[in-house]
């Protein structure tokens, strides 16, 4: 990816400030503060979109950290034993306000995952990110929302949450706020419609009464885009996919001549299909006899992610059409990385969040993705709990089929990571 992978998302998108209302649930639950979230700005309104790039200048290092920070947090994620879809932007988020709430040993190890030297540039680079990223139009959405849901009460004392993390969360993270009895099914209730809300549908958790969670720090991406040359459904077939054990199924596949980029990598080639809004999608298909899972290392996914350019020619599509959900357990991944200290009761330091003694007790994400012959559709939903301690085109068309197992990122007109897959078996889109 290196920059010119993170260089996608931010040239095509979103607006400055407007009084949007975010979607929130009719809540029983205490509502706090909402965010006043970016303008949606049309696809057709070049100079607007060019002004917030303009005004949200996001350092190429900060850039760099997303791309690593997604290479290092993929690979432990990624099996390529089964369909898995991972959204790395989602998580980087979750953890940058969670690391503006912590403090010492447990703040620098979050710092050390995500790249960044220091709080503060963290929240100033994630506001111009989101900014840059936030989309509504008429081709599409990239929304991305946050919400912090409180305890007022742990075991009947008390609970206070720090000014300063709370007023970081709404101005830089555009958080909405809420307070309540997060042990209420009423507020149970109210979690989950907010999740579906704002990933359109694709997602509805579940959550469980726990009388020591002290906050519920979520974020949600919903991303919707159409292929620049879509697809015919008059074109469609029904073929072979080749499972890794040596296993066929029927897929439906999808079929067009369109030029791009292709890149020939060591044991696998890269070539990627754009995106009206947002960038492109790029597909990774492993050689013959080269197995998926042989690429989905620490060590070949930066590589990888910036297999990006290559030669420009026409390439005739075959893909697989598919849709897919993804429940990914974070903590063991995260603890691998080195962020150890937030998750020990006796070592969490997350002062700057809350006086009340905290640890993250709970981190996963779930995922939906969709392809067809109109483009792709995906959604994301990251949940940290806190508990109380007490918790140009060449002459002949190269074919390019993806009839077995391969991988797949989604990324920004700039380039950002957004969502990060690998599709072993087919499933036609619904």
């Amino acid at each position: 990816m290196t920059k010119q992978l993170i260089s996608m998302l931010l040239s095509t998108i979103i607006g400055t400030s407007s009084m949007c209302t975010p979607s929130m649930p009719a809540q029983s639950s205490g509502f706090v503060a909402s965010p006043t979230y970016p303008a949606a700005i049309s696809y057709h309104d070049y100079d607007a979109r060019a002004q917030v790039r303009e005004q949200n200048q996001v350092e190429e290092n900060f850039l760099q950290a997303v791309e690593d920070f997604t290479a290092k947090t993929s690979a432990p994620l990624l099996s390529g034993k089964e369909n898995a879809c991972y959204s790395p932007v989602s998580l980087y988020f979750a953890l940058s306000l969670s690391a503006a709430g912590a403090h010492g040993t447990t703040q620098q190890q979050l710092l050390s995952l995500l790249g960044v030297k220091d709080a503060a540039s963290l929240t100033d680079s994630c506001a111009k990110l989101y900014r840059q990223l936030y989309a509504d139009n008429e081709m599409g959405s990239l929304k991305i929302a946050n919400s912090l849901w409180m305890a007022d009460h742990i075991l009947g004392q008390p609970v206070t949450f720090e000014q300063d993390f709370l007023n970081t969360a709404t101005k830089d993270f555009y958080a909405s706020l809420y307070t309540g009895d997060l042990t209420a099914a009423s507020t149970l209730s109210d979690m989950a419609k907010w999740v579906e809300d704002n990933t359109g549908g694709k997602i509805t958790p579940k959550f469980q009464a726990d009388p020591l969670a002290l906050l519920y720090l979520m974020n949600t991406i919903y991303f919707k885009d159409q292929w620049v040359s879509q697809f015919s459904e008059s074109s469609n077939t029904v073929d072979t996919f080749h499972l890794a054990d040596g296993k066929t199924i029927d897929a439906t596949f999808m079929h067009q001549t369109e030029s791009s980029s292709i890149f020939h990598g060591n044991g696998y080639t890269t070539a990627g299909l754009g995106l009206r809004n947002y960038g492109s999608i790029y597909f990774v298909l492993p050689d013959e006899g080269v197995s998926l899972d042989s690429l989905l290392t620490a060590e070949r996914l930066p590589e990888i992610f910036s297999s990006v350019s290559g030669d420009y020619t026409r390439i005739i599509w075959s893909v697989p059409k598919f849709t897919y959900n993804t429940d990914l357990n974070l903590k063991k991944m995260l603890q691998s990385t080195g962020v150890t200290d937030i998750f020990d009761k006796s070592c969490a330091d997350l002062s700057r969040m809350t006086k009340t003694a905290a640890y993250l007790s709970n981190a996963k994400q779930q995922t939906y993705i969709a392809l067809d012959e109109n483009g792709v559709e995906a959604a994301a939903y990251t949940e940290l709990v806190f508990s109380s301690t007490g918790a140009i085109p060449s002459e002949e068309p190269i074919a390019f089929t993806l009839d077995r197992p391969f991988l797949y990122f989604i990324t920004s007109n700039d380039n950002t990571p957004l969502f990060v897959g690998v599709c072993v078996q087919s499933t036609a889109a619904k």
